[in-house]
C-alpha cells in the first residue's frame, strides 16, 4: 500500500479539513521554503503508523491540528488511520490522548468531519503488522529464538522497526558511516538484527544466521580453553599434594595415565568424599591436610568451566552439522553467497544514472553493520567513508535506498511499505556551485523519475525540497507548493487567525 493521503483536522471545527493528495507510482515533490511545514510530514505519518511520541516539531501543526491522519490504497483498498494530537492542552490528560485512534476500512473512504476514537493502539499496530509485516510471524519459531531476535533488552521487533527504510533524513543522506539513521538508537539496533531476514531467503537466512552461531561460539571456546588449561594444571598440582599428604586412596599418576580435564575433577571430587568423615571431625586432619581440601574445594568452583566448555562443544558440533547439511543441498545451485549479488548491481545501476564516481568499485551491502562497502577492482575493501567525498556520500546512500525497495518489490512478499520520503536530497547533493549543481540536480531528478518508471507504478517517492525541479519529467508531479510567490503551507492561514 502507498500513501493517497495526509490529513490533518483543525481544532475549530468550523475551519476546513487540510489534505494532501498523493499519487501512487510517482515521484511526489513537495516545495516549501523553510519555516513552512515540510519537516512535519514524515513526523505526522510516523505518528499515525503508531510511534510512541509524538515528533511533529514545535510550531503550527502542533498548535493548530486537532487529529492527523494519512490514507494508505492498493487499487480500490484504503485504510484511513487517525490519531489525536496529543499536544493540545484542551482535551484530556497527556497519557489518554497519547493513544486515541480512529480507523476506517473500505473503498472509497470518506474523510470524516470530526474523527471519533474506534480502535485502540493494539488492534492497529496488529491490523497494520497483519497487512505489511506479516512474514516477520511467518519466520520460523527455531529461528527467532537462536538468533536471539526476541531480546529483551530492546524489546520485540515489529512493522514499526522497519519504518526506518522509509524515510531518508536530510543527516541521514550525509552520513557515510551508515546508511540507516532513527532518532531512536533502539530502533536502528532491531533494524540491524532483523536485515539479514529482510534480505535474504528463509533457507539463505538461516544459513548465515548458523554461521554466525559458530563464529560466536568457536570465539567463546578459544576463551574458555584457555581458562581451562590453567584449571587443569591447577586440578593436577593439587591431586599430587594431596596424595602426598595421604589424602588419596587409589593414586593415578598423571604421568602415566594422562587424564583430561573430566577425570582430574573425577580425582579431585574423590578426594573430598573420601575424606567427607575426616572433615566432619576436624581434629583427625593436620592443618596442611585441611589447607589442601579447601584449596581442591575452591578449585572445584572453578573447574565448572568444563562442563561450559562440553556444552559449547556439543552446540558447535549440532550447529556445525546443521551447516554442512545445507550447504550441501545448496551446492548444485550456488545460492548461498549469490543472493545479495543482484543488490549490488542495483546499486551500482543506480550510481552510474546519478554518475557518481568509483564506478570501478563493486558495491557491497555489509548487512550486519548497515554499512556500503566496496570491491575494488586489486581485491581490496574500503567502505564508504573512506571515499571521501560528500556527493559519493549522498549519492550512494540514495541509491542503496531505491535499490532496497526495487530489491524487496521484486521479492515474493515485500516486507516494507512500497513508499520512501527522502528529505531535501537536492540540497544534500548540491556541491555549493550554482553552474554545477543545475546540472547536479538534473541528473538526480531523472534517477528518480527513472526509479518509480521501472517499478511500473508499484513504488511511490516523497520529496521534500526548497525548489521545483527545472523540468517536470513523466513519473513526476508537484503535489504541494509552499514557496513564497504561493503564499502556502501546510497549515493555513486562517487555522491561525480563527483559532
Amino acid at each position: 500500500m502507498q500513501l493517497s493521503k495526509i490529513i490533518l483536522w483543525p481544532e475549530n471545527k468550523n475551519l476546513d479539513i487540510r489534505i494532501i493528495q498523493f499519487v501512487a507510482g510517482k515521484v511526489n515533490y513537495i516545495i516549501g521554503d523553510s519555516d513552512t511545514g515540510k519537516s512535519s510530514i514524515w513526523p505526522i505519518i510516523d505518528y499515525c503508523l503508531c510511534s510512541s511520541e509524538l515528533r511533529v516539531p514545535v510550531g503550527p501543526a502542533r498548535d493548530f491540528a486537532s487529529w492527523f491522519g494519512i490514507v494508505l490504497s492498493q487499487g480500490e483498498e484504503e485504510i484511513l488511520i487517525a490519531r489525536q494530537n496529543s499536544a493540545l492542552k484542551n482535551e484530556q490528560t497527556q497519557k489518554n490522548r497519547q493513544s486515541v485512534y480512529m480507523l476506517v476500512e473500505g473503498s472509497g473512504i470518506e474523510i470524516p468531519a470530526s474523527p471519533r476514537k474506534n480502535i485502540d493502539e493494539a488492534s492497529v499496530e496488529k491490523l497494520v503488522a497483519g497487512k505489511f509485516n506479516s512474514f516477520l510471524n511467518e519466520i520460523p519459531r527455531k529461528l527467532w529464538d537462536e538468533h536471539e531476535l526476541q531480546d529483551k533488552k530492546i524489546g520485540k521487533i515489529s512493522f514499526r522497526d522497519t519504518l526506518t527504510l522509509n524515510h531518508q533524513m536530510q543527516y541521514a543522506l550525509l552520513n557515510p558511516s551508515s546508511f540507516i539513521a532513527d532518532s531512536h538508537y533502539i530502533s536502528i539496533l532491531k533494524l540491524k538484527k532483523v536485515l539479514p531476514l529482510l534480505l535474504y531467503s528463509k533457507e539463505t537466512a538461516y544459513y548465515r544466521l548458523k554461521r554466525g552461531i559458530q563464529n560466536k561460539v568457536q570465539n567463546e571456546q578459544k576463551n574458555f580453553k584457555g581458562q581451562l588449561s590453567n584449571v587443569n594444571e591447577r586440578m593436577e598440582l593439587l591431586y599430587r599434594e594431596a596424595f602426598s599428604l595421604g589424602l588419596v586412596e587409589t593414586y593415578m599418576d598423571p604421568d602415566v595415565v594422562k587424564p583430561d580435564s573430566d577425570d582430574l575433577r573425577k580425582y579431585l571430587e574423590g578426594v573430598l568424599f573420601s575424606n567427607a568423615g575426616l572433615l566432619a571431625a576436624d581434629a583427625a586432619l593436620n592443618s596442611e591436610q585441611l589447607l589442601v581440601l579447601g584449596r581442591i574445594m575452591e578449585c572445584l568452583e572453578f573447574a565448572q568451566i568444563i562442563d561450559t566448555v562440553n556444552r559449547s562443544d556439543y552446540e558447535l558440533q549440532i550447529v556445525t552439522s546443521d551447516i554442512n547439511s545445507i550447504e550441501f543441498d545448496s551446492r548444485s545451485n550456488g545460492i548461498i553467497d549469490e543472493e545479495l549479488s543482484g543488490l549490488s548491481k542495483l546499486i551500482k545501476a543506480y550510481a552510474r544514472k546519478l554518475r557518481l564516481e568509483y564506478l570501478e568499485y563493486t558495491p557491497i551491502f555489509d548487512e550486519k553493520a548497515a554499512i556500503l562497502r566496496f570491491l575494488t577492482p586489486v581485491d581490496q575493501y574500503v567502505y564508504l567513508y573512506q571515499l571521501g567525498n560528500t556527493q559519493s556520500y549522498v549519492g550512494y546512500n540514495i541509491a542503496t535506498f531505491l535499490s532496497f525497495h526495487e530489491f524487496f518489490l521484486k521479492r515474493e512478499q515485500n516486507p516494507i511499505f512500497p513508499f520512501l520520503l527522502i528529505d531535501h536530497p537536492g540540497q544534500a547533493f548540491s556541491t555549493g556551485r550554482k553552474s554545477d549543481d543545475e546540472g547536479r540536480f538534473r541528473i538526480l531528478s531523472e534517477c528518480l523519475d527513472f526509479s518509480v518508471e521501472r517499478l511500473k507504478k508499484t513504488f511511490q517517492l516523497i520529496i521534500l525540497e526548497r525548489t521545483p525541479p527545472e523540468q517536470l519529467l513523466p513519473n513526476s508531479v508537484i503535489v504541494e507548493n509552499w514557496s513564497n510567490s504561493s503564499k502556502k503551507m501546510l497549515i493555513p492561514d486562517s487555522w491561525k487567525i480563527n483559532s
